[in-house]
């Protein structure tokens, strides 16, 4: 039964628990529920502080608001965690091989009733990872071991993940979904074991923004050691509601390739080279408070045009300002940047096309 344990649980004089075999302890303290799955197949569960006693494949224990649960060395399993309280989380993956003892802990997490956390356990406990997820399993934010947050999500809480599978090895990458059209071009930068950016890009020309983690056969590859090709990387490709395109040419879409440097990996690169990893570029929002323009005037046709439309708001990244933004008007509907309608008194409304959304109001 997985309320019983096979062995005693003890620690030794440094506080660490002992265990008469190798294997992984996995501690977390604080009001949460937990579920572990192997190979997608859950193999355990706490709820309420109660061990579920119909899923019985790992030993699992309940000490007040502590759970503890054991895991061979050598094999990958993925905990789920979900907040039923307030406070603060302390997480831990131990060896419990007091020869060779390693440890990865995550302490002073913020918790919220509800928040939805995961963690990929494998074998090297150093590259063992905990994310902040939303309800359907979306990584949204990546925690740090001394519970800091870092947001690798992207714009629209979105990640997305893809396995490449190259004869023995197994290639993840996984990437945010989505970014803001801002003026610059959008580049993949890597994530290194920190979850720090690694050779961040950001300029009035380019952003690092696309926040990539390469991991394989469970452990995180060094940015270092790979470097990325983008592609369509600038104009906004798919509406504000994630799912309308605006770009319908696939081969037009904004993607990243990644391209290996290091000699332990260069032998995939002929996959990896023409591997297209796709992500979303949404429209900015059109705001009155930072727009102006020098002047309109009205066509034969009775369009009103504006001269030299700029658009310079205050914060349009959380790194640094970009280059004013100079809003165009073209009669094909596809490139301009935005078009003008007149309301029944005689104002006149800018509304966002293409790389922008919603309107503006110019009162007559």
């Amino acid at each position: 039964k997985a309320t019983r344990s096979l062995y005693v649980l003890a620690k030794d004089s440094s506080g660490h628990y002992t265990i008469p075999f190798k294997t992984m302890m996995v501690t977390v303290a604080c009001p949460v529920d937990v579920e572990v799955y192997k190979d997608g197949n859950l193999v355990g569960r706490v709820k309420n502080n109660a061990v579920d006693e119909d899923v019985t494949d790992i030993d699992l224990h309940v000490f007040g608001e502590e759970k503890n649960f054991l895991i061979p060395c050598d094999e990958n399993y993925q905990v789920r965690l979900s907040a039923t309280g307030e406070g603060e989380m302390s997480y831990t993956v131990e060896e419990t091989d007091t020869d060779n003892y390693e440890i990865k802990q995550f302490s002073n997490v913020a918790l919220t009733s509800g928040q939805k956390m995961l963690s990929d356990i494998n074998p090297d406990i150093s590259g063992n990872r905990l994310y902040i997820t939303d309800d359907e399993g979306n990584i949204l934010k990546e925690i740090l071991a001394d519970g800091s947050e870092i947001d690798i999500a992207g714009i629209g809480g979105k990640r997305s993940t893809e396995t490449i599978t190259i004869g023995s090895d197994v290639y993840t990458v996984s990437w945010n979904s989505f970014v803001r059209f801002d003026g610059r071009k959008h580049n993949g930068v890597g994530l290194d074991t920190d979850g720090r950016d690694y050779n961040e890009t950001v300029t009035t020309g380019k952003v690092s923004d696309v926040k990539v983690v390469i991991t394989k056969n469970g452990n995180i590859i060094n940015p270092s050691n790979y470097k990325f090709k983008n592609r369509n990387n600038k104009n906004a490709s798919v509406s504000i509601d994630g799912i309308t395109a605006i770009q319908t040419n696939e081969r037009k879409m904004p993607s990243f390739s990644i391209i290996f440097k290091d000699e332990e990996n260069k032998d995939v690169n002929l996959l990896f080279k023409k591997k297209k990893f796709r992500y979303g570029i949404f429209p900015l929002e059109l705001n009155g408070d930072y727009m102006s323009f020098d002047r309109k005037t009205t066509t034969k046709n009775g369009v009103t045009k504006f001269k030299k439309v700029t658009f310079n708001p205050k914060v349009m990244s959380d790194q640094i300002q970009p280059k004013t933004l100079k809003l165009k008007y073209k009669s094909n509907a596809g490139k301009t940047d935005y078009y003008t309608t007149a309301s029944e008194n005689g104002d006149i409304i800018v509304h966002g096309q293409n790389n922008y959304y919603g309107s503006v109001v110019y009162k007559k």
